[in-house]
């Protein structure tokens, strides 16, 4: 999905091992209703070649204008990948900020025995 778009944030290039990851985006937007998409979020490796995982905000996303609200994404990255960007994409339509990226490590899988070891719910 590409679209014209600023990212607010980028970074910090973090190196994920195979397994399962949860990120949560914190974020408000106050503008005026409609279904024109406000944001894109994402978690995007250049070594991979593509975002493992996006999603697309549209206001009515946001359940109360100008308050901060989670939004997850899940990632499995089958391979090490060693420059993961967590990217808040603003789109040009009402007042976009970001709080916080939270990056909680749900399972990781230890490499040559592929077994694998959940850390979180």
């Amino acid at each position: 999905m590409e679209h014209d778009r600023d990212a607010l944030t980028y970074g910090p290039y973090d190196t994920l091992f195979p397994g399962k990851y949860r990120v949560t985006f914190r974020l408000k937007w106050n503008g005026e209703q409609g279904d024109a998409p406000v944001a894109v979020v994402d978690a995007f490796s250049t070594a991979a070649g593509y975002a493992l995982n996006s999603l697309e905000l549209k206001p009515g996303d946001f359940l109360t204008s100008d308050h901060y609200q989670s939004f997850v994404l899940e990632l499995e990255p089958g391979q090490t990948l060693p420059d993961i960007e967590y990217r808040v994409h603003y789109l040009g339509r009402g007042r976009l900020s970001v709080d916080d990226i939270e990056v909680i490590s749900v399972r990781v899988t230890i490499p040559k025995t592929g077994e694998s070891i959940p850390l979180a719910n």
